[in-house]
């Protein structure tokens, strides 16, 4: 398998991938360049935020907001549980809720 890198300068090189981790000297202008692990991206690329997903995020905090107020309600006292709870709500999973009556 193989790893291709890029230096500073624009050069690309493909190296192998015996060689993740370690450093190789650009041939162009001489730049050290780290050589990733394979398949290792730099950074995934940015996703522009449209009006929809704007509005999506505005409503699911709304939801947030109302649904946090209502198990406030029956769970006094106890942030750390309602934060719990609500994630696992939005994150549509289960959850066992256990404590003491009251």
């Amino acid at each position: 398998m193989t790893i291709e890198i890029t230096c500073q300068c624009g050069k690309t090189y493909t190296v192998g991938d015996e060689t993740a981790g370690k450093t190789a000297k650009c041939q162009a202008c001489g730049a050290s360049i780290a050589i990733p692990a394979p398949g290792a991206d730099a950074s995934p690329p940015r996703a522009d935020l449209g009006d929809d997903d704007i509005a999506a995020v505005d409503r699911l905090t709304e939801a947030y907001k109302i649904l946090r107020k209502e198990m406030a309600k029956a769970i006094v006292g106890q942030e750390q549980v309602l934060e719990e709870l609500l994630m696992c709500i939005f994150a549509r999973g289960h959850a066992i809720l256990e404590g003491v009556p009251g």
